[in-house]
């Protein structure tokens, strides 16, 4: 995401993950994957036209269904790397 202040709006999350007690790893982890979804989700809404409230208004969405995206992310992974192994 190149619009501005969707860094911070990442930053923010992994923030919120370190207050709760998280390790820092994980909150990275978690912070990118839930920054991620909810960027999809504005990209689905709004396509290229997005600004990083925008973002921050799908954080809720993104982290309720995250449970069943991880399995869809997960397939699409291990695709990938079956894919380039193959190659």
């Amino acid at each position: 995401m190149t619009v501005g202040g969707t860094g911070d709006v990442l930053a923010g999350i992994a923030g919120a993950f370190l207050a709760q007690g998280f390790n820092s790893f994980n909150s990275a982890v978690a912070a990118a994957f839930i920054n991620g979804a909810a960027g999809d989700m504005v990209y689905l809404e709004k396509g290229y036209h997005m600004v990083s409230t925008d973002l921050i208004e799908k954080i809720p969405k993104a982290i309720e269904e995250a449970p069943q995206l991880k399995f869809s992310f997960y397939n699409q992974l291990t695709w990938l790397i079956k894919s380039i192994i193959s190659s």
